[in-house]
């Protein structure tokens, strides 16, 4: 099948693909996007880890999908030659598309809030999201989602006595979502770890023109939104600091709306999807006319 491509284009981690692709070695210019570091410790990785380096070696190009997730990437780093930034896109016409109907029922239903999205796993950092809310005054808590840590989350929320300022209002769909990105007064991403590889979340809720507060974990997180600019970046797990940078914008109308418009225009120039679509095509078109260069220079050679 490889022979009438052009390109081949990996997605990294995926063992079986990899190894196929070694057994099969296409001659063929190949890209490999780059979507995590493997970070939980297993026997597996002592094999892995050459056979990745290997697959590497033959790579045309590699995709980090932020600056500061290439530079901190101990396998990245070794390859940095190769690595291109193109950042995961957003529908932003998707995400755009609400009605004020939807918005006006989410906030009668929530109230002011602030929002999280994504699954409940640990890494996420919910917890430090939860006890900074219980610091703050007549503030509530929107968290949209399901996963291991519902139920710890939720018994959190019971021991903080925060019953009912804070709503686990589990899977939604994409319209319910959309609403609440609209009608939330800042989006919070609390994660703690490099798991949280690039935080597409704090994309989508810029796109519908909100601020966000995100955490600095050497990720794509930090790429997305900029301090000052597009929200607030606090360190990871300090729970006091995530409700000071939530007290600034909640309540706040001017802040709310210099933010929110710096995150729209962020989202519509650097991560729409017509823009990462451009910016793959050329890294394609490159490696395309270094492939065919350097087998016109072979064969003047031979």
């Amino acid at each position: 099948a490889t022979a009438d491509c052009d390109v081949v284009h990996l997605n990294f981690p995926n063992p079986w693909m990899e190894l196929m692709y070694l057994a099969l070695r296409p001659q063929i210019p190949t890209v490999l996007s780059y979507h995590s570091d493997i970070l939980r410790k297993h026997p597996f990785q002592r094999i892995y880890m050459p056979f990745a380096h290997r697959l590497f070696q033959r790579m045309s190009a590699v995709i980090a999908s932020s600056p500061a997730y290439a530079a901190s990437s101990e396998l990245l780093t070794r390859f940095g030659h190769l690595c291109h930034t193109i950042p995961y896109p957003v529908d932003i016409d998707r995400m755009q598309a609400v009605q004020d109907g939807e918005i006006a029922a989410a906030r009668k239903r929530h109230g002011r809030f602030v929002l999280f999205c994504g699954r409940l796993v640990h890494y996420k950092g919910i917890e430090y999201l939860v006890e900074a809310i219980s610091q703050l005054n007549d503030v509530r808590l929107v968290i949209a989602g399901t996963g291991p840590e519902q139920a710890k989350c939720r018994q959190a929320i019971v021991s903080l006595g925060l019953e009912d300022r804070v709503d686990l209002v589990g899977k939604i769909d994409d319209d319910e979502l959309k609403a609440l990105y609209h009608a939330c007064e800042c989006f919070v991403l609390p994660s703690i770890s490099r798991a949280e590889s690039f935080g597409i979340v704090l994309a989508e809720a810029m796109a519908c023109g909100r601020p966000v507060i995100s955490t600095d974990i050497g990720s794509g997180t930090s790429h997305i939104n900029i301090d000052g600019e597009t929200g607030y970046v606090v360190p990871p797990r300090d729970a006091k600091a995530l409700a000071a940078a939530i007290a600034r914008v909640v309540g706040d109308v001017d802040i709310q709306r210099q933010l929110g418009s710096s995150a729209r225009r962020r989202a519509e120039t650097s991560f729409g999807t017509d823009t990462i679509l451009d910016q793959t095509i050329q890294l394609y078109d490159e490696i395309v006319a270094d492939d065919r260069q350097t087998g016109a220079s072979a064969r003047s050679l031979g």
